[in-house]
């Protein structure tokens, strides 16, 4: 199990952050459909982002320009071997932007390890 998992970890650091020379991949490919979401947010997901039928899927709040989410589809060696990531993104007082809470899934080993992150404060002050 502790194989996999660093398997399933390392897959997930391919997608998150995402990779602009991905992304750019996925553009010229034609893979990136837009999608409009309510209160000035979209969701853009790009196709086959790094594996033949994976997904990445971003959520951007347009009116402040930062990601809402992020979730992934993906597999380790096989469709049957799926791994989806569901990424959460909040914001700090100074406005930086961080991921809140993660879920990795992977169903073929009904396995799934939920993250928070909290507790952020200025040092030095």
């Amino acid at each position: 199990m502790t194989d996999y998992m660093k398997s399933a970890v390392a897959l997930v650091k391919d997608y998150i952050p995402p990779q602009p020379v991905l992304i750019q991949r996925a553009k010229d490919t034609g893979q990136v459909s837009v999608s409009p979401l309510p209160g000035q947010q979209a969701r853009l997901t790009f196709a086959d982002y790094l594996k033949s039928g994976d997904s990445l899927a971003l959520g951007v709040d347009l009116a402040n320009n930062r990601p809402t989410e992020a979730k992934v589809s993906t597999y380790l060696d096989s469709k049957e071997d799926a791994v989806t990531l569901d990424v959460r993104f909040n914001t700090l007082d100074n406005n930086a932007t961080y991921a809140s809470t993660v879920t990795l899934d992977a169903k073929a080993k009904n396995l799934t390890v939920n993250v928070q992150n909290s507790g952020y404060r200025r040092s030095g002050n």
